[in-house]
């Protein structure tokens, strides 16, 4: 999820959810002051970290499941790379299609989703993800974007294994 990058793009990894900048302190982070929306629109406390929680037990629980089994009796996440890579540059009005590969080492069916994390990025709003199967997803810069500004896209990939196991890309497209 590259939350190492930086601690307000959140992920599921060492940082425990989207953190911010402290009110009283502007060099202390937490996921206390960071507000992020669920489906409905309501901002949970801490749903910054709550929001990764079923994906984090599933992952424990397929790791202690290897620690005493063999390889072929675990469940193993899939892998997802994004073909054009996770950095793109875009001008406003402007299209990004994205083509993903994933795989399964367990040969179990990975189903895909791709999401806005608006709260990880710096434009306001809303970009319509449009689906075009077999992970290809076509993204539209809005016209109102400004020099700058980030939108950050998830792909999300779930396989049916035995814990159920989920994969993390992120895509950083900057306006400029």
């Amino acid at each position: 999820m590259r939350s190492y990058e930086h601690p307000g793009w959140g992920g599921w990894g060492g940082w425990g959810g989207r953190q911010a900048v402290a009110p009283d302190d502007p060099h202390r982070w937490s996921n206390r002051d960071a507000q992020d929306a669920d489906e409905t629109g309501a901002k949970p406390r801490d749903y910054a970290a709550a929001r990764w929680f079923s994906a984090i037990q599933n992952d424990f629980a397929a790791r202690l499941r290897w620690s005493v089994s063999s390889y072929a009796d675990a469940n193993h996440a899939p892998r997802a790379r994004i073909n054009q890579g996770l950095d793109i540059d875009r001008r406003a009005g402007r299209p990004v299609e994205l083509t993903s590969r994933v795989t399964d080492p367990d040969g179990d069916t990975v189903t895909l989703d791709w999401w806005q994390y608006r709260e990880a990025g710096t434009y306001p709003g809303t970009v319509d993800i449009r689906r075009k199967g077999n992970g290809t997803v076509h993204v539209k810069v809005p016209a109102d974007a400004r020099p700058g500004q980030t939108i950050h896209l998830i792909l999300e990939a779930k396989d049916n294994g035995t814990p159920a196991l989920t994969s993390y890309q992120r895509v950083v497209i900057t306006i400029v």
